[in-house]
């Protein structure tokens, strides 16, 4: 998901230099998919958890701009069931799964790491 944050910006700054904004691209996402994989399994479970959370937002989206189902029986989801509540509900499921993956890579982090001074050397984290 943050990979995918760099990319309109990038697009943009490099719009009239395809071949560094496809290298700059390239790279970033080169070097995401390598700390995926070294990661670990916690990391894969939770990237699947991230894909769920945009194929929920998705739904939502394509529910809510097809006006999904009020569109085949107008009238009857007038109170209940109206596009606009279906996206709120998959809005929410989208939200509720990025929570858990997050929840899992900072279980992972908070397992894995020995202390901060370890990583960082001595006084730079109190």
């Amino acid at each position: 998901m943050i990979t995918s944050l760099f990319v309109p910006p990038i697009y943009y700054a490099f719009l009239c230099h395809p071949t560094a904004r496809c290298l700059y691209i390239s790279a970033i996402t080169a070097l995401d998919l390598v700390a995926i994989v070294t990661l670990g399994w916690g990391a894969h479970i939770a990237l699947m958890l991230e894909a769920v959370m945009g194929v929920a937002y998705a739904s939502g989206v394509g529910v809510y701009v097809g006006r999904i189902p009020e569109r085949w029986r107008p009238g009857e989801f007038d109170l209940v069931g109206h596009s606009h509540q279906i996206f709120h509900v998959l809005v929410l499921v989208g939200a509720l799964t990025h929570y858990a993956a997050m929840k899992m890579l900072l279980d992972w982090r908070l397992r894995s790491m020995t202390s901060c001074n370890a990583l960082c050397g001595a006084g730079f984290v109190s």
